[in-house]
C-alpha cells in the first residue's frame, strides 16, 4: 500500500496581470530532429464504445413515461446497447496549410512530463484527479528514475492549492500560464518507414516554436529552460 505523499503547494499566480518582481516572456525555438534517429508524432489505433440506441430510444421513453420502466433501467438499457469501434489515426505527419507541423499541445504535454521527470517528485501532483496514481506501466520511466515513491498517494491539486507544475501548465479550473505554437518545420523533410507503415520526420530536419508565458519569475523561466532542454547538458 503506498504512503501519503506531501507536496510543496501554493496558491495560485494570478492569471490577469502581471505582479511585482514578475514578467511575460516570448521564446523563439528552433528544434531539431537527432541525427540517428526519426521523428513521429501520432496516436495508437485504439477502440471506441459507441452506443447504437437511437432506433429504441423512442419506445424506451414512452415506456418510461407510462411509468413501465425506471430511470435506472433506462440507463441499463443504454450500457447494454454499445458496439466497439476501431479508430486508426493517419500515419502521416500533422500539416497545416501544405506544412508539417507538430501540435502545440503535444509540445506542451511532452515538456510538461519531462519537467515532471526531471524534479523531485514532491512538487507535482502528476495531474492525478484522484489520490491514488494509475497502474505503474504508465510511469515505468519515473519509477526507474525515482523509486517507489513516485507511487505514493498525494492527492489532487485545486485552484487555491496547487503544486508549482500545475501552477504554471494549469489544472483542472484553472489557466495555464504557458502557451505553445504548433511547431513548423522549417527546414528537412518526411519519410515513409515500411516498416512501421508510418510517415515519419527525416533526422536533422529544424522546427520552430514560440513559447508564450504569463506572469513569470525567474523559477518558472528556469523551469521552461529545463523541460525545453536548453543550458541542462542532457
Amino acid at each position: 500500500m503506498s504512503q501519503r505523499l506531501s507536496i510543496a503547494r501554493k496558491p495560485y499566480t494570478p492569471r490577469d496581470r502581471v505582479d511585482r518582481d514578475r514578467f511575460n516572456i516570448i521564446l523563439d525555438v528552433e528544434a531539431e530532429v537527432i541525427s540517428n534517429s526519426y521523428l513521429f508524432t501520432g496516436a495508437s489505433v485504439h477502440k471506441v464504445e459507441v452506443y447504437d440506441v437511437v432506433g429504441r430510444m423512442e419506445n424506451v421513453i414512452q415506456r418510461y413515461l407510462r411509468g413501465e420502466i425506471s430511470e435506472d433501467e433506462i440507463i441499463n438499457i443504454i450500457y447494454n446497447q454499445y458496439r466497439g469501434v476501431e479508430i486508426r489515426p493517419s500515419r502521416r505527419m500533422p500539416r497545416y496549410l501544405d506544412k508539417i507541423i507538430i501540435p502545440g499541445s503535444s509540445i506542451k504535454g511532452a515538456i510538461r512530463s519531462r519537467i515532471e521527470y526531471k524534479c523531485s517528485p514532491s512538487i507535482s501532483c502528476y495531474s492525478v484527479e484522484s489520490r491514488e496514481l494509475p497502474p505503474k506501466q504508465f510511469y515505468r520511466r519515473h519509477i526507474g528514475y525515482w523509486g517507489e515513491n513516485v507511487v505514493d498517494a498525494r492527492g489532487a491539486c485545486s485552484p487555491d492549492n496547487v503544486c508549482i507544475v500545475c501552477d504554471l501548465f494549469g489544472a483542472p479550473g484553472l489557466l495555464s500560464r504557458v502557451y505553445f505554437t504548433d511547431m513548423v518545420m522549417s527546414s528537412g523533410g518526411v519519410s515513409f518507414l515500411k516498416d512501421l507503415g508510418v510517415e515519419a520526420v527525416n533526422p536533422n530536419s529544424k522546427f520552430n516554436l514560440e513559447v508564450n508565458g504569463v506572469n513569470f519569475n525567474f523559477t518558472d523561466l528556469g523551469l521552461m529552460l529545463a523541460g525545453l532542454e536548453i543550458f541542462t547538458g542532457s
